[in-house]
C-alpha cells in the first residue's frame, strides 16, 4: 500500500471531501495519505471497504 495506490483506490470511490466524511476524517487526512504520508493497515483496510462509485449509464445517446 502506496500513496498512489491509495488515490486510485480512492478515486474509485469518490473525492477526498466525499471519502473523508465516510470514514469519518478531515479532507485533509485524505490528502496527507495520497501525498506521502502514513497508511496503517487499518485506514487501507477501511477505505478499501467503501462501495465503489457507480458508472452511471448515459441514456442521452438514444
Amino acid at each position: 500500500m502506496n500513496p498512489q495506490d491509495y488515490k486510485v483506490q480512492r478515486k474509485l470511490r469518490g473525492t477526498q471531501a466525499a471519502v473523508a466524511a465516510l470514514l469519518g476524517v478531515r479532507q485533509a487526512t485524505i490528502s496527507d495519505r495520497e501525498n506521502g504520508g502514513e497508511i496503517t493497515t487499518e485506514a487501507w483496510l477501511a477505505l478499501c471497504a467503501l462501495p465503489k462509485k457507480r458508472k452511471s449509464k448515459d441514456f442521452s445517446a438514444r
